[in-house]
């Protein structure tokens, strides 16, 4: 018989698979300790994305050690910490773009306990719509990895990590434009790219 120190009711790889959607587990810390991998790495693949974020690679790594942005990594410790004492989960609506597409999905934090006391984390997202449009290289997974592994020095903007409106502070072509605004009013691909929150969704997302 074989033992593991992972808390028993931080479901298992094979349950978060049988769920609609892409979902994982954390402990208290954020530490990830499973992934429905069978839809995790179809995700994935279906992005671009590569294997360093695999369901077998991520577990035991710490999400916010990809999570981009400080500002998004804070609001995540914010639910984190008030699910800690909060029976009420935290649900949101979030965009997921790819090149080709335009996502839009559905974020559920719930708070997982173990004897009657937190355990941990159960994170769950699911498609809500999605709608195939001209492609925008913002979203071109390999393409950021690339220029980040260049180091090449680029213009920057910023890209809300929960609506996807592009900031762009160095030419000034708007505030906080969608996609389409940005390149519309002559917004470039060729750019680097940090994640935050803009300022809708910072009074429209829970708590």
């Amino acid at each position: 018989m074989t033992t593991t120190t992972r808390p028993a009711l931080l479901a298992p790889d094979g349950i978060l698979s049988a769920l609609e959607g892409v979902a994982f587990a954390t402990d208290d810390d954020g530490t990830i300790v499973a992934v429905g991998g069978r839809n995790w790495d179809a995700a994935l693949a279906r992005d671009g994305g590569g294997a360093e974020y695999g369901s077998h690679a991520v577990v035991g790594r710490n999400m916010f050690d990809v999570i981009q942005g400080e500002d998004v990594a804070r609001r995540y410790r914010d639910w984190m910490r008030a699910l800690r004492y909060e029976r009420a989960d935290v649900a949101f609506t979030y965009r997921c773009d790819a090149p080709h597409e335009r996502r839009e999905l559905r974020m559920a934090i719930t708070r997982v306990e173990r004897d009657g006391r937190h355990a941990g984390f159960l994170f769950h997202s699911t498609a809500l719509s999605s709608a195939r449009r001209p492609p925008i290289d913002l979203f071109d997974v390999e393409a950021q990895l690339a220029a980040r592994r260049a180091a090449l020095k680029k213009p920057h903007v910023t890209l809300c990590s929960f609506c996807h409106a592009v900031h762009d502070g160095v030419r000034e072509i708007g505030s906080w434009l969608t996609p389409e605004a940005y390149y519309a009013a002559g917004g470039s691909s060729d750019v680097r790219i940090s994640h935050g929150v803009c300022p809708d969704c910072t009074t429209s997302l829970p708590g």
